[in-house]
């Protein structure tokens, strides 16, 4: 699955062979008409190959205002309940705002996508039913491995974004540091997959 950003009109959308997701990233915000681009969310989640709503969330290391950001992502989760789709969450430095959102909010599947947060975070949204945590590049920094060993592998992503490690890579290292067999890792993490887009 791939993201359809968010300057892809409703007719391209449709016709890439593929599914994706669509969302309003905090990065790509314009914040004077909000309620028009959530309103393009909305109509873009009821395309057949929209396969979640995303990466949607908070980012206190830019410009833009955290109340408009909270906003923007609480109508977005909103989105994804009306149309039952899942989520794909991007989060820096506000891992407690998107706790408080994501307690509120439990009857779709999200996913924190690039996790990175500390272990009192982590056993807090361990708490929450529907989360799951995507790992990438961060599997090679001390912290986060050991943060990945505690998560349970029902609750597991990989992925390449931002990174020039390749997918084989990334499941080589989760494997290694879950202490499984890598073919284990793939089927286990499939499983998630049936299960979160379900």
């Amino acid at each position: 699955m791939r993201n359809a950003y968010h300057y892809l009109g409703e007719n391209s959308i449709e016709k890439l062979p593929y599914r994706v997701s669509v969302g309003l990233h905090p990065w790509h915000m314009e914040t004077e008409n909000v309620e028009l681009q959530l309103q393009k969310v909305q109509n873009l989640a009821l395309l057949t190959n929209v396969a979640a709503i995303g990466e949607a969330g908070l980012d206190r290391a830019i410009d833009t205002p955290i109340n408009i950001q909270l906003q923007a992502f609480e109508a977005q989760i909103k989105i994804a309940e009306k149309v039952h789709k899942p989520m794909i969450i991007h989060c820096v430095r506000a891992y407690s705002d998107i706790f408080t959102l994501l307690k509120k909010y439990d009857s779709i599947s999200m996913c924190l996508h690039g996790y990175s947060g500390n272990a009192q975070q982590t056993e807090a949204f361990l708490k929450l039913k529907n989360v799951y945590f995507s790992f990438g590049k961060q599997l090679w920094t001390e912290k986060t491995a050991e943060i990945f060993k505690i998560i349970p592998i029902e609750k597991i992503f990989l992925e390449t974004d931002n990174t020039s490690k390749s997918i084989e890579e990334i499941y080589l290292q989760a494997a290694s540091l879950k202490k499984i067999k890598e073919e284990q890792l793939l089927e286990l993490i499939y499983l998630n997959k049936q299960k979160f887009f379900t």
